[in-house]
């Protein structure tokens, strides 16, 4: 468990934080992109697999009871385990202001339950169709690098939900079946 509290990549100091702030609210349209990219990602990721599924159950797909209970799974997983660990996050850590709504005090910052969702989903999709699924794997990647340059999560509390999200993915999606 060591290794998820390590220095390296896990530790970015509060000064960076404060940079990375401060250069997106230095300007209107970065500020107001990162956000947008922050909330709109995570959305469009929701809407791919509300559409997706739809489209399984419309063609009597049996692989939608997969594209179902797998993430679900994950997600439960994914939330029992961040609830047990408590992670504080890194504006609770250093004291500043992140770019996008945030409660103060909340913790639960690892691994990052939009970035494990947004993967898990990803793996869905990747499981029907590779393309999609690299494609939506796209849009998973630009949640996780928002949730870190908006300062909610650390960059291994992402990490961490990819790859959580990856591996319960190639089991549930490509081992079990």
């Amino acid at each position: 468990m060591n290794l998820l509290y390590s220095k390296g990549i896990e530790k970015m100091t509060e000064n960076q934080y404060r940079e990375i702030t401060h250069f997106f609210r230095k300007s209107k349209f970065r500020s107001e992109g990162i956000k947008i990219l922050c909330k709109y990602s995570q959305i469009l990721i929701i809407m791919l697999y509300m559409c997706t599924s739809i489209f399984l159950y419309l063609k009597n797909d049996k692989r939608l009871i997969l594209f179902l209970i797998i993430p679900a799974l994950n997600l439960i997983f994914v939330s029992i385990f961040r609830k047990i660990l408590n992670k504080p996050r890194p504006y609770d850590t250093y004291d500043y202001e992140p770019l996008v709504d945030y409660e103060k005090g909340k913790g639960q910052s690892f691994p990052s339950r939009h970035t494990a969702s947004a993967f898990i989903i990803a793996m869905a999709c990747l499981y029907l169709n590779h393309t999609y699924g690299f494609i939506v794997m796209f849009i998973a990647i630009i949640v996780g690098v928002t949730r870190v340059l908006a300062g909610v999560h650390y960059p291994t509390d992402v990490i961490g939900g990819a790859v959580i999200s990856i591996l319960f993915g190639v089991v549930g999606f490509f081992i079990s079946v």
